[in-house]
């Protein structure tokens, strides 16, 4: 019914399959940026969470070590107190030392290891 004419149609299927394809991978790309993204905020949140976690059980057991001091006046609940309120403490040092120090990369220092939070970049 329909008959093509003898004219050359090569350029214009290819500009015809280019248009017709071409959202459909902006699509795509669209998706997969959004998808990292998400990934990113993800990571971050559970990080942050992860890390809130054993700063509130650090106080959590440095309250109860330090209530179980002043009961029973045993030298080995304080050290169990000083022990978990040094990742509060630690926290704090790193918080601290990140904001004054941000300009520079340099690994963090051994007091800001007790944060118990970046185990990974902690030097020996």
């Amino acid at each position: 019914m329909f008959r093509r004419t003898a004219t050359s149609t090569k350029g214009d299927s290819f500009l015809h399959v280019i248009k017709l394809v071409s959202p459909f991978v902006m699509v795509v790309l669209l998706q997969a940026a959004i998808a990292g993204f998400s990934l990113e905020v993800m990571s971050s949140v559970r990080a942050y969470v992860a890390g809130e976690a054993l700063w509130s059980r650090s106080q959590k057991n440095a309250v109860y070590f330090l209530n179980r001091y002043l009961h029973s006046g045993e030298a080995s609940q304080f050290a169990q107190y000083q022990t978990s309120l040094a990742v509060p403490i630690g926290d704090e040092f790193a918080r601290w030392r990140s904001n004054a120090i941000r300009s520079t990369s340099k690994p963090p220092a051994p007091a800001s290891c007790k944060a118990a939070t970046i185990p990974t970049t902690c030097r020996d």
